[in-house]
């Protein structure tokens, strides 16, 4: 099991209609357990997307105020064929929002989540699917 966490800052503009969606592979499954509560999430069995629909992001989220938070729990059951492997959590997610100020849609990719951890001490290997 893994929790998946997305933090969302802004220094600019106002944004409206912000979310970030993304796609769990179908070796993950999704727990339907996300924090906090409050926030607007929804996933898609058929087509494995999850969206967080995070709403209007005021100038100065995560920079003096707090940052909007999200995370939510995965299950991975991966395959023999993984073995070795840091296999991706979340695949193609991608935050949008419209920018007010200029009027025009930003939007930008997340790199893959995988199981990968970084910054932990050298030669522990616990990302990699073992046998």
């Amino acid at each position: 099991t893994y929790t998946i966490a997305y933090q969302v800052s802004n220094n600019s503009n106002e944004l409206r209609n912000a979310k970030i969606e993304g796609v769990l592979p179908s070796y993950v499954s999704w727990n339907n357990l996300v924090q906090p509560e409050s926030e607007i999430v929804t996933f898609d069995y058929q087509t494995r997307k999850f969206t967080w629909n995070i709403g209007t992001i005021t100038p100065g989220t995560g920079f003096g105020q707090k940052a909007k938070t999200l995370s939510f729990k995965v299950t991975l059951l991966p395959s023999v064929s993984q073995i070795g492997s840091a296999p991706d959590l979340v695949r193609n997610s991608v935050f949008t929002a419209t920018d007010l100020f200029t009027n025009t849609t930003i939007s930008k990719a997340v790199p893959p989540i995988t199981t990968k951890i970084y910054n932990q001490p050298i030669g522990n290997n616990h990302q990699n699917v073992i046998e």
